[in-house]
């Protein structure tokens, strides 16, 4: 009876002391399972592949993008009225553009851009290895090219990230990558395409509204109204020849794309704490589950 007795108390649940007693009655196991989970974990980290992120702090071009929003227009009456509306954020118009299809539709149009996201397989002796089953570097050819979507979905989920600072409203751009070297250049790219875009874009609607303009002076009869077209037209002017002579349209550099020296991932003191932690977790539930069994069965 007293044996029993003893029996069931190492097993009880009724207080911390007796649960503790448990873990202590399975230290061998708790402490072997932790172990060699652990071992395993710095073994596995060895065979993961390294990324790296190259990062830019950018700031939205707001002043100098709405700085010819602020006209009288025409409406197609031949009446003057006021364009001046709320303007959008530009920051997030910015943000959801970057992101957009019909950017990165610009960006796909780069077969070198393209395969360093898509056909990348490795990077060795400070070399790009690429999956020439995909693309042949050598002649810059596409032998499976994916579709834009198929595209743009990797570029999204693998790659490319968007930060925006509520308190400061600047933009930070970020690309992980195989090869630093390759990480900075793609992250060049998109700034350079994203201004370049952004420019293309504004050129065409001003020439489309200055056509639009001129076509509308030579039908107007009124003297205001000639007035006020003229007014827009020199506006249209000054925005194009603003346009043409500046690159730098919606994003200005503040921090440009570094080439790193460290490692972004894997994080090996993470996955190995983690799963040092998670095995000693595991191992007691084990224990005090055998226990219950034990002392119920």
């Amino acid at each position: 009876m007293k044996e029993e007795s003893s029996s069931e108390s190492i097993y009880s649940f009724d207080g911390i002391s007796e649960f503790l007693e448990i873990l202590w009655d399975f230290k061998r196991f708790i402490i072997s399972f932790t172990f060699l989970v652990t071992i395993l974990s710095i073994f596995i980290t060895f065979f993961l592949t390294p990324k790296y992120l190259s990062s830019s702090l950018l700031e939205s071009k707001n002043d100098e993008a709405n700085r010819f929003s602020n006209i009288p227009s025409i409406d197609l009456l031949g009446g003057i009225t006021g364009l001046n509306s709320p303007l959008s954020n530009n920051v997030n118009l910015v943000v959801e553009t970057l992101s957009s299809r019909d950017f990165f539709n610009y960006l796909y149009k780069d077969d070198l851009f393209l395969a360093n996201l898509i056909a990348t397989k490795g990077y060795e002796k400070n070399k790009i290895v690429y999956d020439e089953s995909i693309f042949l570097p050598s002649q810059l050819k596409w032998i499976k090219k994916p579709s834009k979507y198929q595209a743009h979905k990797i570029f999204l989920n693998n790659y490319f990230s968007i930060n925006k600072s509520r308190e400061t409203g600047f933009i930070k751009l970020s690309i992980e990558h195989l090869s630093p070297e390759i990480s900075q250049s793609l992250l060049l790219t998109i700034i350079e395409k994203i201004n370049s875009y952004a420019k293309n874009k504004k050129i065409s609607e001003a020439k489309l509204f200055l056509n639009y303009l001129n076509i509308e002076s030579a039908k107007a009869n009124s003297l205001t109204v000639k007035n006020a077209i003229s007014k827009n037209i020199e506006m249209k002017i000054q925005e194009l020849a603003f346009l043409n002579s500046t690159e730098e349209i919606v994003l200005s550099t503040i921090e440009s794309p570094y080439l790193t020296e460290e490692r972004s991932k894997p994080q090996k003191k993470v996955i190995v704490i983690s799963s040092m932690l998670f095995s000693l977790f595991f191992s007691s539930i084990i224990s005090i589950v055998y226990a219950l069994r034990k002392r119920y069965l």
